[in-house]
């Protein structure tokens, strides 16, 4: 919290003064205030319409075939003899 200052001042001191005592806890809250500039620089990045519809294009469709709902309204994944779904699939 402390590292995207969500802390009362009161809070805020207290960890600074354990960070002066306590190497280990200055180098942890510097890592994580590093990790999170990365974070943040790589989130905002938005790729072009063009990268977006290549890998889109890159996803095979139709690879799953729709269940078929049967009368009662459930669910029916019934195979044919040759391990293929009925043609009467949605």
């Amino acid at each position: 919290m402390y590292v995207l200052g969500e802390v009362s001042p009161a809070e805020a001191k207290q960890v600074e003064q354990y960070a002066q005592q306590y190497p280990a806890i200055a180098e942890e809250l510097r890592a994580t205030q590093e990790a999170l500039l990365v974070f943040n620089e790589i989130s905002s990045i938005v790729p072009s319409e063009e990268v977006k519809k290549h890998i889109l294009s890159k996803i095979p469709t139709g690879i799953f075939p729709k269940p078929m709902i049967n009368g009662s309204g459930n669910v029916s994944n019934k195979k044919d003899r040759n391990g293929q779904p009925p043609n009467n699939f949605l």
